[in-house]
Parts: structure tokens; C-alpha cells; sequence
């Protein structure tokens, strides 16, 4: 089958995404975004349905916004404790089950009723999030419920416990198709010996398209100067807050006093709990500017294409969220990347053949910032030229995806 067929047949393919949060996180979204985009048009005999842990949220924003999910169901939670529910799934799972986890226990049957089971979210099987024992478990029941599974457009591992990861190797050599997006994972699962069902593509997200915003609160002054940053809650978990929100605050008064510039601050994930908020990172660097530094915070009611309208506009942008970079690279903007796992050398490497403006968030500090955005500035026209060369095949590479996922279903 070539790239620009699509693939059809008698029979509707109902395809199951897992691995999503919710749309409060632009990232999330931007991926489910572009996977919808990839799927119509490979299998257009398509019913895709999103499991999502806010899904009245996301029904709305989903209606609102077109985005053409044929359902979004709750994300798998147990019965009350110690209800005749709970009783009855503890000893299901656990004496006739054969000591299933819970999670794919009460997914078992969304399983069996699916032609495709596929895990979205980017980095959900890496250390990031700790998390990576319950994606891995969800692609083997999958698999044992009869569904064709898929590790969709991800960066996997490293993984630091060695015994864990010769388990996760077992699960991902009988994954139906792995699709990865940068190189780095690639070389990755080649020592680990995954090949054979490993696909290269590149993340969905860089597909979304930017519209403006009808409630616009600020306008973007063209005259100055323009930078865009991403903060992030995130770094709470690496010990050095107060270093990295100092480290913002200072950088945003050079912009201001030595290059007159506009700044707009861009919260990625909001409208969860504080702790995955990154408006209280927002806030907390505008705590430490004077009063008078004309900063702003842009509102959290932007869905992930206005956001990204919204860094379009935007001359340079800083981005310490993933999707908020690949928004800011998408646009052609010279962008700086803070990261906080591999795949952002990996992304940064693929669209620009350089991690030059990588920038690992245990090394943020004022004079970092400082010098590599100094670099930024002085290489502009150099990086836009890169990103705009890049960007066709960088988009056709992510829409390969859809390509493998037909030729499993076929």
C-alpha cells in the first residue's frame, strides 16, 4: 500500500486510543488531534473512540472543535472500596483472573471490542511519569483480548531498572506495531533487540493546524521584540524551583529592559490540580518582576490550536512543555527547548540536525538562558530556513503512521 492510499473495507474498524489524560493538557490534545487527522484518512471505515479521565471536558471541547471522535468514554476506575463491586472485582481478577491488574481487568472488554487498540500520549512508556508498568500492561491484555496493538508516535525508555526493561522487551516484541518519532528511541530498542515491528514516523501533533482566538485578551505588539515562553509545573519533581523560576524571572528583565521586549507567558496544561498547573509556575515568576515589567499571562481557555496561533506569533520562543516546542517548531519559530527527557534531543535533532538549543532542566540558570538565546538570535534566519526545509517531511513522516496502521488492519 502506498503513502497516499487509503485503506477500506466492508467491515467498520472500531479503533481504541488509551494512554490519554485529558484535553486540559494542550500536548494531549495536539496528539489526539493529529492521530484522528492520521486514522480518517488511511481507514476511512473508521469509529475511533478516546479513553480519556475527563471526558465530559473533552466531549465539549471534541464538539466544539470538530474533532471527529466517534466516542469518549471514562478512563477504566474501580468500584467503591469494600462495596459487593469492589468485593466481586477483587476476586475475579485476582482468583479467576488469574491476578490481573485492575486497570486492564475493567478495560477487557472495551479490548475485545476493538479491531485496534492503540496507546497514545507521547512518553508514557519511559521513567518520566513512573508510570510505564501500566501502558506496558495495557498492550499485553490488549493483545490476549484478540486486538490487534500499537505504541503510537512515541519515545520509549531509557529504562533504569535492567530487570523491568527485559520484561517490557518480552511485551514490546509482541506489540503488532510500534511507531516511534525520533531516532534516539529507535537506537534504543535496537539494543534492547525491538525491530522487527518498529516503524519510524514523527509526532502527530506537528499536523495541528493554529487558529486565532475569537476573545483575544492582549494584542501582539509586532513593533517589539516577541518571546514566547512555556512554563512548566514539572519542575517541582527535579528539587530546583526556586532556581528555575529565578532563573525566568531575571532572564524576562534582560528581555524587558535590554531589548524592549514583549513577553507572554504560555501555560501548556491547566484547569488540574496546582500541582500539574503550569499557571502557578506563571504566577510565580511574575511574583518575583517588578510592577512594572509589562508581562503577560496568556489565558488558560485556549484549546491547543489557539494556543499555538498564539506562539505563531511569537519571534522566539522558550518552551520547558514538549507539544508547546513542537507547536513553537511547527510554526518555523527559533525555538530553545527545555528538556526533561531524550526525546527532546531527539525531536530538536530531527527538525534541525542540531540540540544546540537544548537546554537540560538541572542546567537552567540565568546565564544559560542568556547564551543560548543570544545564539538563538544571532543563527535566526539560519534556523528558520532549517525549519521551513524540514517541516514537509517532517508532516508526511507523521502521516506514515497511518500507513502501518492500515497495513496491520488489512
Amino acid at each position: 500500500m502506498s503513502s497516499g492510499d487509503k485503506y477500506s473495507s466492508n467491515e467498520m474498524k472500531k479503533i481504541l486510543l488509551i494512554g490519554h489524560d485529558g484535553f486540559y493538557n494542550r500536548g494531549c490534545e495536539a496528539i489526539v488531534r493529529g492521530t484522528v487527522e492520521i486514522i480518517k484518512h488511511y481507514i476511512r471505515d473508521s469509529e475511533i473512540t478516546l479513553c480519556s479521565y475527563t471526558p465530559n471536558k473533552d466531549a465539549i471541547i471534541a464538539r466544539e472543535n470538530n474533532i471527529e471522535i466517534d466516542a469518549i468514554i471514562p478512563g477504566a476506575r474501580g468500584a467503591k472500596r469494600l462495596s459487593l463491586a469492589w468485593l466481586w472485582q477483587n476476586f475475579d481478577r485476582r482468583i479467576l483472573s488469574f491476578n490481573i491488574p485492575l486497570n486492564d481487568y475493567l478495560n477487557l472488554t472495551r479490548y475485545r471490542k476493538h479491531d485496534a487498540v492503540i496507546s497514545i500520549g507521547g512518553d508514557n512508556f519511559t521513567d518520566d511519569y513512573r508510570t510505564a508498568h501500566i501502558y506496558f500492561s495495557s498492550m499485553r491484555y490488549a493483545k490476549k483480548a484478540g486486538a490487534k496493538t500499537v505504541i503510537w508516535a512515541a519515545s520509549i525508555g531509557p529504562f533504569n531498572d535492567k530487570k523491568a526493561a527485559k520484561k517490557w522487551t518480552k511485551i514490546m516484541n509482541g506489540v503488532d506495531l510500534i511507531t516511534v518519532r525520533e531516532d534516539l528511541t529507535v537506537k534504543y530498542l535496537e539494543s534492547l533487540g525491538v525491530t522487527d515491528n518498529v516503524r519510524r514516523v514523527a509526532d502527530p501533533a506537528f499536523l495541528v493546524s493554529c487558529s486565532k482566538p475569537n476573545n483575544l485578551s492582549f494584542e501582539f505588539r509586532k513593533s517589539n521584540l516577541m518571546v514566547g515562553i512555556g512554563m512548566s509545573s514539572l519542575i517541582s519533581r527535579y528539587g530546583i524551583k526556586r532556581v528555575y523560576i529565578r532563573a525566568f524571572a531575571d532572564f524576562i528583565c534582560y528581555l524587558w529592559r535590554s531589548l524592549d521586549a514583549q513577553v507572554v507567558l504560555i501555560p501548556h496544561v491547566t484547569g488540574k490540580s496546582l500541582a500539574v498547573n503550569d499557571i502557578a509556575a506563571c504566577n510565580e515568576v511574575q511574583a518575583l518582576l517588578p510592577t512594572s515589567c509589562p508581562i503577560t499571562i496568556l489565558s488558560e481557555n485556549y484549546n491547543a490550536c489557539e494556543m499555538k496561533y498564539c506562539i505563531s506569533q511569537c519571534d522566539f520562543f522558550i518552551g520547558a512543555r514538549t507539544h508547546s516546542a513542537i507547536a513553537s517548531l511547527s510554526m518555523e519559530i527559533p525555538t530553545i527547548t527545555i528538556a526533561y527527557s531524550t526525546k527532546a534531543w531527539g525531536i530538536n535533532n530531527q527538525v534541525l540536525s542540531t540540540d544546540e538549543f537544548v537546554i537540560p532542566i538541572a542546567e537552567v540558570s540565568y546565564s544559560r538562558l542568556l547564551r543560548t538565546f543570544n545564539q538563538l538570535q544571532k543563527k535566526k534566519n539560519e534556523i528558520i530556513k532549517r525549519l521551513h526545509n524540514s517541516m514537509p517531511s517532517v508532516r508526511s513522516l507523521a502521516m506514515k503512521g497511518g500507513e502501518y496502521l492500515a497495513n496491520i488492519l488489512s
